[in-house]
């Protein structure tokens, strides 16, 4: 997986949700957007008017009781003609705040009481249940349109298929991507692992196996690509030798690479990260921000430019 596919899924995205204005948006989003610091991917997401039915789903007042803001799974099965089976979830992520650095619930406490609770499989029966409308992506079908197959879906029948599932304790929020399948398996590879922004197997994998620099790097450059706060994985990933100035393809750098979600920014600068360096083409991470419009990149930007 690369910078390529999933920017064609954040394109991608658009295709299956309306826009609005923040003008016309209902009481309960404008309260939820001022909840979110204003780096937030989610944030922004919603004051385009991309939000949530309002429907309050059986398991997001459970979700609340436990202090659980927004679970994510990850699943993988087989493809058969037109439809997933045989779906299982392979990782659970759960988080108490929506969109702030170290949110991942991750205490052995905690964990075992969601469990135990029975919180856990009624959110796995919600996530299976929402796999049976995920859309199939494959690429681009020129029947189906950008980043989905159509007609020849046919093609992919018995073979592996990966996806993830959001559910949010707020029924106005609702996940930046639609709900997707692909063919192939999970990645559990550090960079697989920095992308879902899962802090605790990536803690343990860390100190655990031994990766080259190379290695690191990648990592840091997939982790870089969450549309989520992921400071934890970040700092996790440059602490153990990642590094913050990392050349990636056409000479980009670490900085250039934050445009999912701007909250990633503030932790690059803490280790070191070089405002000013350039491109391939000459442009620099603030360049790449004033070229996309991402206004609170370029003041984060800006403003460390300021102090150096």
């Amino acid at each position: 997986m690369n910078a390529v596919p999933l920017i064609c899924l954040t394109l991608l995205s658009s295709l299956f949700q309306g826009q609005t204005t923040v003008a016309q948006s209902p009481p309960e989003v404008l309260k939820l957007i001022a909840s979110l610091p204003e780096c937030s991917h989610l944030r922004q997401q919603l004051e385009q008017g991309r939000f949530g039915n309002g429907v309050e789903q059986p398991y997001m007042r459970v979700m609340r009781d436990h202090g659980m803001q927004r679970a994510f799974f990850e699943l993988q099965g087989n493809w058969r003609h037109s439809h997933p089976e045989n779906l299982q979830i392979v990782r659970r992520l759960y988080y108490n705040r929506l969109d702030l650095p170290d949110a991942q619930i991750r205490g052995p406490r905690e964990l075992r009481e969601i469990k135990d609770s029975g919180l856990e499989n009624t959110l796995d029966e919600a996530v299976l249940d929402r796999t049976k409308s995920a859309h199939f992506y494959a690429g681009v079908d020129r029947w189906a349109g950008a980043g989905r197959e159509g007609h020849l879906r046919w093609r992919h029948s018995g073979s592996k298929i990966r996806g993830s599932i959001e559910l949010f304790a707020n029924p106005w929020a609702t996940p930046p991507m639609p709900d997707l399948v692909s063919p192939g398996a999970p990645r559990h590879d550090l960079a697989g692992i920095a992308l879902l922004g899962d802090a605790t197997e990536l803690s343990r994998i860390l100190r655990e196996t031994g990766f080259s620099q190379p290695e690191l790097d990648m990592a840091l450059n997939f982790a870089l690509m969450s549309s989520w706060d992921n400071t934890a994985v970040i700092d996790a990933l440059i602490k153990a030798g990642a590094n913050v100035n990392a050349k990636f393809a056409a000479n980009t750098t670490p900085l250039m690479l934050t445009y999912e979600s701007p909250c990633n920014i503030p932790v690059l600068l803490a280790h070191g990260a070089r405002i000013g360096d350039r491109d391939k083409w000459g442009q620099t991470a603030l360049d790449h921000a004033r070229r996309r419009h991402d206004l609170t990149s370029i003041q984060l930007l800006q403003n460390a430019k300021v102090q150096q």
